[in-house]
């Protein structure tokens, strides 16, 4: 087995805006990026066909940011172009936010346009994704759309915040800044998703009948996405989109609202009654709910105009609901 050694000659000095003191980036980091770089030129049957084994990362890969203010460095990779990380969505990025337990990846995607700023106390990453769901960008002509996080630090994780020219609303929960996957089979489950949610990832899952695969089904899975505090608790809650039944026709799915409790339990406050789209607006926190029933089978841009229903939390219920 090959071994880049010392593995020390690939970290190199970065140096933080303002600040005098060198950054060194923690090996893992290091290790990473030359995994990737190397991984690409693998070939099993002929382990000579490429080009000479990249041993230190090049400049402006490994980038110290602050997005946490915990006296810690945080790391972005911004991956070179020239490793097949870029395509129509942009190219990759991967943010790295320290923790009293090591580091979580807060980002990892393909982004067009890529910027951290700061507004009042709070550090923003704003990105540009390719055909997002953003309806007030769509309709100006744009199918590129703007999102902007920022960072909870109970959730470990970033939330969905206006944008610098303040675009606030987004179809469904908006863009994740990281992708769930799956394992074997299972969610790779974050940290701080209740165990209620992760459990819908099976338990609303539909299996079709799928002539083109091997096995002769496909299964589909429930989109589980993290949501800003809907209830004014300051919690990031969850939504989980149902799949349609299998040739339902059906583009828009039912949609659940979870809350987060303190102890990480969580509790379904809102479910639709039948399939309906559902817009999140984080002009204000706690963040606003929207569903429209009404684009059940036609959706925008068809012909139809769907009517939206602010959902607004009621301490009395326990539930999300209309105004009374």
């Amino acid at each position: 087995m090959i071994r880049i050694t010392p593995l020390a000659a690939a970290v190199f000095a970065l140096v933080l805006p303002g600040m005098a003191m060198a950054q060194t980036p923690p090996e893992g980091f290091v290790w990473l990026v030359l995994k990737g770089m190397n991984d690409l030129h693998d070939d099993p049957e002929d382990p000579t066909n490429g080009p000479p084994i990249v041993t230190e990362v090049p400049a402006g890969v490994l980038k110290p940011v602050d997005i946490n203010h915990d006296g810690q460095t945080d790391w972005l990779i911004d991956w070179p172009e020239d490793i097949s990380v870029c395509g129509t969505g942009g190219c990759l990025k991967s943010l790295y936010v320290s923790g009293p337990d090591g580091f979580t990846r807060a980002l990892d995607r393909q982004v067009l346009e890529f910027d951290i700023h700061t507004v009042g106390d709070e550090v923003r990453v704003e990105a540009m994704v390719h055909h997002g769901e953003c309806p007030t960008q769509e309709a100006a002509g744009d199918w590129d759309c703007f999102y902007a996080w920022g960072w909870d630090e109970s959730a470990r994780a970033l939330i969905a915040r206006p944008t610098r020219k303040g675009v606030a609303v987004m179809d469904g929960a908006g863009s994740p800044p990281v992708e769930l996957t799956e394992v074997d089979g299972r969610l790779s489950q974050p940290a701080d998703m209740p165990g209620d949610v992760a459990a819908q990832w099976v338990g609303a899952q539909v299996v079709c009948k799928a002539d083109w695969t091997e096995s002769g089904y496909s299964v589909i899975h429930p989109v589980i996405s993290r949501l800003p505090d809907v209830d004014g608790d300051g919690i990031p809650d969850w939504s989980v989109v149902q799949p349609s039944a299998c040739d339902s026709g059906v583009s828009s799915k039912r949609s659940q609202i979870w809350r987060t409790g303190a102890d990480n339990a969580a509790t379904l406050i809102y479910e639709s009654e039948e399939a309906a789209r559902f817009r999140t607006d984080v002009s204000a926190r706690p963040a606003v709910l929207s569903v429209s029933p009404a684009c059940e089978v036609a959706g925008e841009g068809e012909g139809q105009t769907c009517r939206y229903v602010s959902l607004h939390w009621n301490a009395v219920t326990r539930r999300l609901g209309p105004s009374a």
